[in-house]
């Protein structure tokens, strides 16, 4: 059963469909889309998205900032 909302964005969706149909700067955008998918799939690029740590993976995370320790190229440690 679709709502009167679900039927005014159908119509929007199909009406901007029809205005920017066969135009050149949606062509050129789909061409740089379909450029940047085959660079993901031969590892070039990467998508943008949530990169950060998850809370799982907190444990894997060791950081040591200011301490007092004697060898001054351990002041700084990171292991991911």
């Amino acid at each position: 059963m679709k709502t009167k909302i679900d039927k005014q964005v159908e119509a929007a969706i199909k009406k901007s469909e029809i205005k920017f149909k066969g135009s050149e700067l949606i062509d050129k955008y789909e061409d740089a889309l379909k450029k940047f998918e085959e660079l993901v799939d031969k590892g070039v690029a990467k998508k943008r998205g949530n990169n950060l740590i998850s809370i799982t993976d907190l444990h894997l995370h060791k950081s040591l900032f200011n301490s007092s320790l004697s060898d001054e190229t351990d002041l700084i440690t990171t292991n991911l």
